[in-house]
């Protein structure tokens, strides 16, 4: 092979090494990112508020001697009041299990 032949074969070599290089560097790097973003939106965590709706209801009518339509609309006052505080509400009677620190007692 001729010595420019060999050279030009050399540099082509080394440019390809070269790019590959650098395009494996910038997809690491986005890869990298997109790991990074998803570790951020996941970080994000909801406000969950976990309401006893029936028994509050049943307390609110025999214990307290409310009305049952007052009742009611109390507690939707509350569920209401904690949605505006950005709080997803939930009824417990909906919930298999959860942390006693999520429930809310109005």
């Amino acid at each position: 092979m001729e010595e420019k032949t060999k050279q030009k074969a050399g540099l082509f070599l080394a440019g390809a090494l070269l790019g590959g290089a650098v395009g494996g560097g910038v997809g690491v790097g986005f890869a990298t990112y997109q790991v990074q973003s998803l570790r951020d939106e996941m970080s994000v965590v909801a406000k969950i508020a976990i309401m006893p709706v029936t028994e509050t209801l049943i307390r609110k009518v025999r214990e307290e001697g409310i009305d049952r339509d007052q009742a009611t609309l109390d507690v939707k006052g509350a569920a209401e009041q904690l949605a505006a505080n950005g709080f997803i509400v939930l009824d417990s009677d909906e919930v298999y299990a959860y942390p006693s620190s999520l429930e809310a007692r109005p």
